[in-house]
């Protein structure tokens, strides 16, 4: 049984830390559109979801949702008078998602801020 549990846990254990980056690489991501100007980040990301003017600062918002990769699931009966665990397994995506917001002044950007689970992958290219 032990040998099962190892089997089952490692593989879903890597898929979900592999969809992980560390905070460190996303700041740098992030950081790197800083003292840009702003159409280089409209070009690289799209339209924003939302622009806001709050004390003189124009702030651009940009939300993305998506997969990130997929998980192993225990199959579930659904037998109300008895329900068990089935035997096998199915794969399920994991949803990530990303706020970000980048802080504008004169055309050009002056912080970036971001939550979520999949904001990897938004740095500028050189």
């Amino acid at each position: 049984m032990r040998t099962i549990k190892h089997t089952i846990l490692f593989p879903l254990l890597a898929t979900a830390l592999a969809g992980c980056a560390s905070p460190e690489t996303t700041r740098k991501e992030m950081e790197s559109w800083e003292g840009r100007p702003v159409k280089e980040l409209i070009a690289a990301w799209g339209v924003p979801d939302r622009q806001q003017m709050f004390e003189g600062k124009r702030f651009y918002t940009w939300v993305w949702r998506g997969a990130q990769g997929s998980v192993a699931v225990p199959d579930v009966s659904s037998n109300a008078q008895a329900p068990t665990r089935g035997m096998g397994y199915h794969m399920s995506e994991t949803q990530a998602y990303c706020e970000r917001v980048a802080q504008v002044d004169e055309g050009v950007v002056q912080h970036m801020t971001w939550e979520g689970n999949g904001c990897t992958g938004f740095g500028r290219k050189p």
